[in-house]
């Protein structure tokens, strides 16, 4: 007989992770019904939401926070529709209606606090203070801690003995209520300390009589005291030792005060022999310190310092080589140790530090710059120099030589002689900082360099856009068009071109796409990234440096419903990109001719298709072209200059529904060593199951002066496929700087939003 066996192995069962529906747990307006002109407040609230937007029977759009409320002044009775998706985008929608009376509707005055303040929020044991408020269309008033009823609006003299929280309640006639709390600190009675006179304990050198650039330490002792200082040294810590270089006979006073400022002092001489035969004066530092040694933020403290016998001298954070004696202002966010290098013409060298504490304040959001460099700091004429610098809490900033510049942000400057360059930064409450980055410019001195081998980018590794961009996430694109066998990829990014972040390695075949998702980015903010691969046989290939900016917080503001309002455009969610036999479209873009030059008229086809078997809804198309070329002429849609994006409102795709958008655009520059230009398209849809997907296409030139391609010229490719007058193209180009732009969807359908834009109308 013959046997054989086979074990089956049987996994234990695992739940599925349950879906958190959406839910729209409150969507109501007030009042419902108004004269024309009258304002009414839409307030909703949803449950496990990632996305709502509100619109209104005219058809306005506005993509709203997922809770919150709007104030909104409809001329006609108006159905306000509130939709919101979950993590599985199954929508949820509820409406409410705003009534606009023909007729006179009396306003309902609603019951308002003005104000409700205490002349005395800190006060000593038996002291008294005073509470005074005011309402408006209020019938009446409370206020708790105090067991009486109080008039509309009044003041009262209190007198706690603890601290105590008042809140004022006032009622409307309709019965809506108000509240305002102000509390009052009561003190406790503490028996003043007695006072301890301050005294030195001792005060000495280690050695009195030295010889020129060698070391003294100088040690010190205090009782009582709360502050000191040496002469030639600044100030120090109440005990303490220094080592000094003294070039010449020194006394040093080391004065102490305690906490009623009265001083002791006392003093140490070192003898200096200034001169000894036969031995090199050696570079030495003779002081170096900071003052005062502790600052709040937003402050500033002086560095000061002296050498002897140096040829140049450097401080660490400050980034650029300072005098050999001399003062320096600086602003540190943090404590911070500075370190004064001083160097010898044998190639000695000495280190002092100096450290500043800094007691943090800016809680309450103060500006305060974070850091101001340039690099390098010394150059010769004409050669560039990049300006760096960040802020926080600040409103505005300028740079002297430059004008008004970003919060944070870079700027290359090419000086011709030396500057001291200043970042002024001012916020809310009109405070200023200051920081300077001082650029030292030496005489251009012709050297004959062997010549530098420019990098060339996007080779085989070609950066292409960053797509599903929100508020704290995006998903960066990269394309690998040559190479052999497995690689290794990633993306750098940050928000400056050094850029100071990168994805996690990953192994990918070639002649793939190549995506990542990341998170933990900031909300209105420009990131900067590029795609990395080892397809050049094994090297390191760069794409060029791409940028994306996050999206803002969305708001609606106005106290006067005549002034302009920002209104965030929509948001197109675009969901997983899905490739291969699994997706339901068929993309492709094309363009005329590979190789292009400036001036060169470049053509796009775009056609699509639904492959799949299933209803595909609420398709859009966008074409993001390089910010190279301009986008000049389209079949349809809108186009946005600020993007280089073409958008294409579709309709829905039914299966085998096809069609195709053609696109004109203008070589405006060619960006210099990069050997492929990418355009892309992307279809973004809505799947059977409520999920949003999309596909991507790519299209690739090449620049004429690296490839040396055949002549593009202006193409005719759309001759004899469109109207050969203006009028069926789309013709009205309008350009607005700095006021309202308008995007519009047919002839229904606007946002606006304060940047430049190009409508086609």
């Amino acid at each position: 007989s013959q046997t054989r066996s086979v074990t089956v192995t049987v996994a234990s069962y695992i739940p599925p992770t349950p879906i958190i529906n959406c839910a729209i747990t409150n969507f109501t307006a007030s009042p419902t019904s108004i004269i024309s002109g009258s304002g009414a407040t839409l307030v909703w609230n949803t449950s496990g939401c990632t996305n709502v937007s509100i619109l209104n029977s005219n058809l306005f759009y506005y993509v709203a926070p997922t809770s919150g409320t709007e104030i909104v002044y409809p001329t006609t009775t108006t159905t306000y529709t509130l939709t919101a998706y979950g993590s599985n985008w199954v929508e949820q929608t509820r409406s409410v209606t705003v009534t606009v009376a023909t007729g006179y509707v009396p306003p309902v005055q609603n019951c308002t606090i003005s104000d409700f303040t205490a002349n005395g929020t800190s006060i000593s044991a038996n002291g008294s203070s005073t509470l005074s408020w005011n309402t408006n269309n209020c019938a009446s008033a409370t206020i708790s801690n105090l067991p009486y009823n109080v008039p509309v609006s009044g003041n009262q003299v209190i007198y706690p003995t603890a601290t105590t929280t008042y809140t004022l309640t006032a009622y409307g006639i309709n019965g809506t209520s108000q509240t305002r709390s102000v509390t009052v600190s009561v003190a406790s009675y503490i028996p003043p300390t007695p006072i301890v006179n301050c005294s030195i304990s001792n005060f000495n050198a280690n050695t009195n009589n030295i010889n020129i650039s060698n070391p003294v330490t100088l040690t010190w002792n205090t009782a009582n005291c709360t502050n000191a200082n040496i002469s030639n040294i600044g100030s120090v810590a109440i005990a303490g030792s220094q080592t000094v270089y003294p070039s010449v006979t020194t006394t040093y006073t080391l004065t102490a005060y305690g906490s009623n400022w009265v001083e002791q002092t006392r003093s140490v001489t070192v003898v200096v022999n200034n001169y000894i035969p036969g031995i090199v004066n050696n570079c030495i530092i003779s002081s170096f310190y900071a003052s005062p040694t502790s600052i709040n933020s937003n402050n500033y403290s002086s560095l000061y310092w002296t050498t002897n016998n140096c040829t140049s001298v450097t401080i660490s954070n400050l980034g650029y080589n300072v005098p050999l004696s001399g003062n320096q202002t600086v602003y540190p966010n943090q404590t911070t140790t500075y370190t004064l290098t001083a160097y010898g013409s044998n190639g000695s060298a000495q280190n002092q530090t100096a450290t500043i504490s800094v007691i943090n304040t800016n809680n309450n959001q103060s500006c305060y710059i974070s850091n101001f460099t340039a690099s390098p700091s010394v150059v010769t004429s004409g050669s560039p120099v990049t300006l760096t610098w960040n802020t926080n809490g600040c409103t505005s900033a300028n740079i002297n030589g430059i004008g008004n510049v970003a919060l944070s942000g870079n700027q290359t400057i090419y000086p011709t002689y030396s500057t001291n360059y200043i970042l002024n930064a001012y916020g809310y409450n009109n405070t200023q900082q200051s920081q300077t980055a001082y650029v030292a410019v030496n005489p251009v001195v012709v050297v004959q360099q062997p010549p530098i081998q420019q990098p060339v980018y996007n080779v085989c590794a070609v950066t292409t856009i960053a797509t599903n961009v929100g508020q704290n996430s995006a998903q960066l694109n990269g394309l690998i068009t040559s190479g052999t066998g497995s690689m290794t990829t990633y993306f750098e990014y940050g928000p400056t071109v050094s850029m100071g972040y990168r994805t996690q390695s990953r192994s990918v075949n070639a002649n793939s796409s190549f995506n990542e998702f990341i998170s933990g980015l900031a909300p209105d903010t420009i990131y900067y990234f590029r795609f990395i691969s080892t397809c050049a046989n094994g090297a390191q290939s760069q794409g060029t440096i791409e940028i994306f900016e996050t999206l803002r917080t969305p708001t609606v503001s106005s106290s006067n419903r005549n002034q302009q309002t920002t209104v965030v455009r929509p948001v197109i969610v675009q969901g997983t990109t899905v490739i291969g036999t699994s997706s339901p479209i068929m993309l492709k873009i094309e363009n005329r001719y590979e190789a292009i030059g400036i001036g060169d008229t470049i053509d796009y086809t775009v056609t699509y298709k639904n492959i799949g078997s299933s209803l595909l809804t609420r398709p859009i198309l966008q074409v993001i072209a390089p910010k190279d070329i301009t986008l000049t002429n389209a079949s349809r849609g809108t186009y946005a200059p600020d993007t280089n994006t073409l958008t294409v409102e579709l309709e829905d795709l039914y299966p085998n529904a096809e069609g195709v958008v053609f696109i004109q655009g203008r070589v405006d520059s060619i960006p210099v060593n990069t050997a492929q230009i990418v355009t892309t398209a992307v279809l973004v849809y809505t799947s059977p199951s409520g999920a949003q997907e999309n596909a991507i296409a790519y299209v690739l030139n090449k620049p004429k002066d690296i490839f040396n391609n055949n002549n593009l010229g202006a193409s005719a490719f759309f001759a004899g496929i469109f109207p050969s007058t203006l009028i069926g193209w789309l013709l009205l180009i309008k350009y607005r700087k700095h006021t309202p732009a308008m995007y519009c969807r047919g002839v229904l359908v606007c946002t606006y939003e304060f940047k430049q834009k190009v409508i086609y109308d």
